[in-house]
């Protein structure tokens, strides 16, 4: 409509009610800077355009791949180009994110490592030495000798604390043919995984984030300064960073992979929190580790190797009792 007086014709066909839908959301902006047409963000409306991309996170990992101006060239490209088209449909915040690349999450993997549930079995004397070191201190480095059973650990500790503490976990290292092996053992992917599984768990607590899809250490420490409940955060395979990263050079940065190092920025002198990282004896990260307290794991081998034995045995047995199909 060129004119409001142009709007008694049209509105003929107007559904009263859904009229006054619209009335109700339709906001008059007197005061509204002046644009620069896109030149200056430092003033005027693109300053105000700037803060809210900013607020998506645009510019920080997952969405470190777009710049502030990108995004704002490409929303008032949109804006223009709906504009210019009849009966055009609303423009959609989904579909503009997918049009211009923003990944609408926090660019968590997948923190799953695979369990043989008829080897795994319960150590509770492991248990018990592994709780007792985080009730005494906060920041606790779990080691052992390489195939002890370090990460299997960590299911059965996860299954004991369940009904007490929200246990947040991060795998450096699943398996040798893992695809997002090389993502593992970036710092980014670290906040994201953490960032995730908190919000996972409570998702008001996305209120807290100053950037609504972003993972840095600013954010996952604004969560875990809000965090209401008993907190373990996990993060094992540490000791295979190097290794996969030395077999995979030119893909990232040596910088990207310093997980142990940033782990110490966070915010960890909470009262409910508590870290808890695996790796093996023969890894040395004494340059990172000094606020640690090492908790060598207790060995239980006879154990492992009886029950390995026992089910080898129940196994062939199954077999010896199954016809063969001719």
């Amino acid at each position: 409509m060129s004119s409001w007086r142009a709007l008694r014709k049209h509105s003929q066909s107007i559904d009263r009610e859904k009229f006054k839908e619209f009335l109700d959301s339709l906001v008059i902006e007197i005061q509204c800077p002046k644009s620069t047409f896109l030149q200056d963000y430092s003033q005027g409306l693109e300053k105000l355009l700037a803060k809210e991309i900013e607020s998506i996170g645009i510019g920080v990992y997952p969405n470190d791949h777009l710049s502030v101006h990108q995004v704002a060239e490409s929303l008032c490209t949109n804006a223009m180009r709906c504009r210019a088209t009849n009966d055009s449909e609303p423009i959609s915040c989904d579909k503009f994110a997918k049009d211009v690349n923003i990944i609408q999450s926090h660019g968590e993997i997948e923190q799953k490592f695979i369990i043989d549930e008829h080897v795994l079995i319960k150590t509770q004397n492991r248990i018990d030495q592994v709780v007792s070191a985080l009730e005494q201190h906060r920041l606790v480095v779990l080691t052992a000798e390489p195939g002890a059973g370090k990460t299997w650990l960590i299911e059965n500790l996860q299954n004991h604390l369940k009904d007490t503490t929200m246990i947040v976990k991060h795998y450096c290292y699943t398996a040798l043919e893992d695809p997002l092996a090389l993502k593992r053992i970036t710092v980014n992917v670290l906040y994201a995984s953490l960032i995730t599984q908190i919000l996972q768990n409570d998702e008001d607590m996305g209120q807290c984030l100053t950037k609504r899809y972003a993972s840095n250490l600013e954010e996952l420490n604004l969560l875990l300064g809000k965090i209401k409940r008993k907190t373990l955060l996990v993060v094992d395979g540490i000791d295979h960073i190097w290794r996969v990263y030395q077999r995979n050079r030119g893909g990232i940065t040596e910088d990207e992979t310093k997980i142990l190092k940033h782990l110490q920025n966070l915010t960890i002198l909470i009262p409910i929190f508590r870290f808890l990282s695996f790796h093996n004896r023969l890894f040395n990260c004494q340059n990172h580790c000094h606020c640690f307290i090492s908790v060598t794991l207790s060995l239980c081998m006879n154990l492992l190797l009886k029950n390995f034995l026992k089910n080898t045995l129940s196994q062939i047995s199954l077999l010896k009792r199954t016809p063969l199909l001719m």
